[in-house]
């Protein structure tokens, strides 16, 4: 026991103990608002620190949500302003507009969440709208609540985006970048129900398919679809969208509007390939209709560009039957 005290005694009493020592002056040491380092050592960081909520750096980070005050200055107010997107006083909770086309086989898609939906709510005043933050089930909400821009604005969460739009990352965007793009305002789309999109875009993006349990029986996956810039346009009127003249653009194997450029082949509708290369612009490499070879098609989204192929007729047929490009046909096999 002796021993043991005069070990401590020795360590106080030694030149090196100086180093076990941290003088704190009165006030301590202020917090550096925006160093990223907790200068106070009171565990919180830069504007973490209650010190800094009220400096200019910091003031600017914080939005109470429901009292009708733009508490950080930045000309958004409660739910307008991004910070509140995830706050449950943004988060309506009004009557279900999930009304459903397609079949249990194939595809479900909403009915009414489309910006030339008719009014599909008991208050003319609200609209249809998909909100992921709340599982997606399209509800009731006013817009006027949270609405800030339109097609391609900056956007947290789907009720900032105008009816019929949804927040997601555009792919146009992301392209050649490692990270993906920040999510904009996108419309919704779907070539069974809406008119479909703005010249420039096509609908072939897909959203996290939306799993609606509301309707009593089995959990039914919806699928989502967004409008978004392609590569290029199949069906376009600009011959240099793929950079060179020996490129051209031909869809991608889903057929939903994405497109891709490759050099351009010579072979015409009905010619045996091996891939869309060996085909026209305009053309697709596809599988014969008794599937005992593989040819090039004419790619169509209108019966009307099928109507100069040949003496016989054919139909645009989508496959699937929601697609945005589709392949002429003919039931005449023999003049494919």
């Amino acid at each position: 026991m002796r021993t043991l005290i005069l070990t401590f005694l020795l360590l106080a009493l030694s030149p090196l103990s100086c180093t076990f020592m941290v003088d704190f002056d009165e006030q301590g040491t202020p917090e550096d608002c925006l160093n990223q380092i907790d200068d106070d050592g009171d565990g919180y960081v830069d504007c973490n620190d209650q010190d800094c909520w009220e400096t200019p750096a910091c003031n600017n980070l914080f939005e109470i949500c429901d009292n009708r005050v733009d508490d950080n200055g930045d000309d958004a107010i409660d739910c307008e302003d991004f910070l509140c997107a995830s706050d449950q006083a943004c988060i309506q909770d009004f009557e279900l507009c999930n009304e459903l086309m397609g079949n249990e086989e194939e595809i479900w898609m909403y009915f009414n969440v489309y910006e030339s939906s008719p009014f599909s709510c008991n208050d003319p005043a609200m609209q249809c709208r998909i909100d992921y933050r709340t599982g997606g089930v399209p509800r009731c909400v006013y817009p006027e609540l949270v609405y800030n821009g339109g097609t391609g604005f900056p956007c947290y969460n789907d009720l900032e985006c105008p009816m019929g739009h949804v927040c997601a990352r555009s792919e146009a965007t992301s392209i050649g970048n490692e990270e993906p793009g920040d999510s904009v305002c996108l419309p919704l789309c779907s070539n069974l129900i809406s008119p479909g999109c703005p010249p420039h875009m096509e609908c072939f993006h897909r959203m996290e398919p939306i799993f609606d349990d509301t309707f009593g029986g089995p959990v039914r996956e919806v699928k989502v679809f967004n409008c978004d810039t392609p590569v290029c346009q199949v069906l376009g009127l600009d011959p240099l969208a793929c950079m060179t003249e020996m490129q051209t653009c031909y869809p991608a194997d889903d057929m939903l509007g994405q497109g891709y450029c490759a050099r351009a082949g010579e072979g015409g509708h009905g010619m045996i390939c091996e891939s869309d290369s060996d085909c026209f612009p305009k053309h697709k490499c596809a599988q014969s209709p008794d599937g005992t070879r593989k040819q090039c098609f004419r790619v169509c989204k209108e019966p009307e560009d099928c109507l100069d192929i040949g003496p016989v007729s054919f139909e645009c047929r989508m496959t699937p039957y929601w697609a945005t490009y589709g392949l002429c046909i003919t039931s005449d096999v023999g003049n494919l």
